[in-house]
């Protein structure tokens, strides 16, 4: 190599023995772990963990923008080994370094530390031109580069590998990692050669805004929010980035794009324009997302009128209270004079019937109706402290309950809701005692009540029925310790008597109305509540309450991962792991329709199970 400067190559000579061979210097707009990779390919080394520890000393497994957050080595260390022309400042303003929870510091401004990809990402055309790697396609959301607005590659474009790029191995800057020939060892696909399209707008005026608050090319103490509303520049850029994002995935849902951990080019247009022409554009935004819920609950949002207050407050600790209140202001203010004023029950007694958010129904119940009194009760049960703690102690949804409840099953624990049930017998106990009462300790062999049922129901869940069953004594249960849920704790051996007593469940017409929680969703499922989220953003279950006829068409079509091993387990199924019963399904060509959580269509997982035999 030949030094830039005489300062420059009696450095070089200053480190012989404690540098690399060939030394790299940072180019513009280039980031830390960029900079490895380069220095590795340029040395012909393959593993930058080689590098790594004759550098330091000590080992390092994982290469990524993400993984070199908050690194304990020095820059010193760095800039000797790298031989940087300088020195410690041209280490420096690389580092990532944590400014407080999810938070990073990302050349001169603050975002959250999730925006780092795990992978790498290029562009190459860039790299044709440039020969080198930029560290804003580690930003996640982007997907394109902001110089060229050419859309970013993270796998390999060869059909037969298809491999994530990754900082782990490389052969060579411009080459796919695992496309080699296997006589020779060297690479053999040149990511120049797969140009990608740009991004389709009318101006890239507004993404490039939008980039140029987080582009480690430019000038890191520009202040590029002076151009806004003074509203907004009590903010950093990277507050007014992450901002920008928020938007954009709130407009990204509302379409139904759904992209891991990106935005698409067309949504951070509108967001970074609505930014620019706040707060007008910004509440135009929140009206047309304002059904738009990233943790879609009955409540929606915890009382926050808006999807972009409720985001916004969820990152309140990089943002500040006082954004937040601002937000909330402005929003508020501005939707309030668009709306309508709602029109008040005229009566008493109409707004004592009137529908909750929760279980809805036009002009209210017909309490002398057996059907709208069970509904109504459903709603009722919700708001009771002693309903909520039979819900708590037991696990099971509210609307099980009030079956267990009407049928006489249990007692009902309260009185307000005795007009609207059948009176409580003497000789009737609590769910609790009731099931504490006959359960007896557990024994090898037993299978756990919840996933037998759920693995035997198909598309209708007979919970009362199965409950029922138990506190009479007809199906024997044994119970678990610890201090779950009961109906997590309970297990059973005779499996054919299940089957006999969910076979002859009856369903009633009233419960397909009954809206349900996250949670009694994901119990009706077999999913978590949070899961529960992501397949109603992902449009797989309704926005606006899940009712439990949504709940049980969803079982009717897909099965999920822990359905699939409970039928598994009740068949005796001899696999070893998770992994390896799902890797066998793959194999046989059946991949899940969602990931995360991992769903099935339930026709193509019931022919399977056929052919192995296995009852479901």
């Amino acid at each position: 190599p030949v030094a830039s400067s005489g300062a420059v190559a009696e450095r070089w000579h200053s480190l012989a023995g404690r540098r690399i061979a060939l030394p790299v210097a940072p180019q513009v707009g280039e980031g830390l772990p960029d900079i490895f990779l380069r220095a590795t390919d340029r040395n012909g080394e393959e593993y930058p963990s080689g590098l790594w520890q004759a550098a330091f000393g000590r080992k390092k497994a994982y290469f990524s923008h993400r993984n070199f957050v908050d690194l304990v080595e020095d820059d010193a260390a760095f800039a000797d080994y790298l031989g940087a022309p300088v020195g410690e400042s041209d280490i420096a303003p690389l580092r990532y370094v944590r400014q407080g929870p999810r938070t990073v510091r990302f050349f001169g401004t603050t975002i959250f530390v999730s925006q780092l990809a795990p992978h790498r990402r290029v562009s190459p055309s860039f790299l044709a031109s440039n020969g080198y790697q930029k560290a804003i396609w580690s930003l996640l959301p982007l997907t394109f580069d902001p110089g060229n607005h050419e859309h970013l590659m993270d796998h390999c474009p060869n059909p037969e590998c298809g491999a994530m790029l990754t900082f782990n191995q490389t052969l060579g800057l411009y080459h796919c990692h695992s496309c080699r020939n296997p006589d020779t060892g060297r690479a053999t696909t040149d990511l120049r050669d797969f140009r990608q399209p740009t991004v389709d707008l009318a101006t890239y005026e507004n993404i490039d805004f939008a980039c140029s608050l987080v582009d480690p090319a430019l000038d890191p103490k520009r202040d590029t929010v002076r151009t806004l509303h003074h509203d907004l520049r009590c903010l950093d850029r990277g507050q007014v980035f992450e901002f920008s994002l928020l938007l954009a995935r709130l407009v990204d849902r509302q379409r139904g794009t759904l992209l891991q951990g990106a935005v698409s080019p067309k949504a951070l247009d509108e967001a970074a324009l609505a930014i620019r022409n706040w707060p007008t554009s910004v509440i135009d935004l929140a009206e047309r997302v304002q059904d738009t819920w990233r943790f879609p609950t009955l409540t929606m949002g915890h009382g926050s009128e808006n999807p972009v207050i409720a985001e916004v407050f969820h990152s309140r600790n990089l943002f500040g209270i006082n954004f937040f209140r601002l937000v909330k202001d402005q929003l508020r203010s501005g939707l309030a004079a668009r709306r309508p004023p709602p029109k008040l029950p005229e009566t008493k007694e109409q707004r004592f019937r009137r529908p909750r958010a929760r279980t809805a129904k036009q002009d209210g119940f017909r309490l002398k109706d057996q059907d709208d009194k069970l509904l109504f009760a459903t709603v009722l049960s919700r708001s009771s402290k002693a309903v909520r703690s039979d819900f708590k102690a037991s696990g099971l949804p509210f609307l099980d309950l009030v079956r267990l409840y009407a049928n006489g099953v249990v007692r009902h624990p309260d009185p307000k809701l005795f007009k609207f049930l059948v009176e409580n017998p003497e000789h009737l106990e609590d769910l609790s005692t009731r099931i504490h009462d006959i359960a007896k300790p557990d024994t090898p062999g037993s299978v756990s009540l919840y996933k037998a049922v759920t693995a035997i129901s198909g598309g209708f869940l007979a919970w009362p029925t199965v409950v029922g069953e138990v506190t009479e004594g007809t199906l024997r249960v044994t119970m678990s310790d610890g201090n779950r849920p009961l109906i997590h704790r309970l297990r059973i051996e005779d499996v054919e008597h299940l089957r006999k007593i969910v076979s002859q469940a009856v369903r009633e017409d009233w419960m397909n109305d009954v809206v349900l929680s996250n949670y009694e969703a994901g119990f009706y499922i077999g999913v978590s509540c949070k899961e529960v989220s992501t397949l109603i953003t992902s449009n797989l279950l309704p926005l606006n309450g899940i009712k439990f006829s949504d709940a049980t068409a969803f079982r009717a079509r897909y099965i999920g991962g822990a359905e699939i091993m409970a039928i598994l387990a009740i068949n005796q199924h001899p696999h070893l792991s998770v992994a390896q019963a799902l890797r066998a399904i793959r194999g046989v060509g059946i991949l899940p329709v969602h990931y995360h959580p991992s769903v099935r269509d339930r026709g193509v997982m019931n022919e399977y199970f056929s052919g192995l035999g296995y009852q479901c």
